[in-house]
């Protein structure tokens, strides 16, 4: 089972949790904050992202890294979560955008996932 958690060290497995966002009149996308991730752990975390709104249209949401769509529109879940997988992301830093559409408008919110090689990691430990 993937695991949405805080952003904490590196070492740690890393997923980008979006705040939770209240229903409001206002469309509301959340995609969460920037974090980092090595490529160990990867496929096991995703990005939460959050999409509301109080009309009953039901949302819709796609990811993009800057002008590459990365997961094409879906619906959001009953949650109010939009995720995304990270494993296809290659090493590097992404520039994410998470863009939700009610059928009339779309609300962005941008974050930045950075995906390190695992031997990074165990390199940079090793200098300490």
């Amino acid at each position: 089972m993937k695991k949405s958690i805080h952003v904490a060290p590196i070492a740690a497995a890393l997923a980008l949790l979006a705040t939770p966002v209240a229903a409001s009149e206002k469309l509301q996308a959340h995609a969460g904050e920037d974090g980092v991730v090595d490529t160990a752990r990867q496929c096991d975390v995703f990005v939460a992202g959050t999409a509301s709104t109080r009309s009953a249209t039901p949302l819709k949401y796609r990811w993009r890294d800057g002008k590459s769509v990365v997961s094409d529109w879906r619906s959001v879940r009953a949650d109010r979560t939009a995720p995304l997988d990270l494993c296809g992301l290659s090493v590097g830093s992404h520039a994410l955008t998470l863009e939700v559409d009610d059928g009339r408008r779309i609300a962005t919110s941008s974050m930045t996932a950075t995906i390190v090689a695992t031997s990074a990691i165990v390199a940079s430990s090793a200098e300490r």
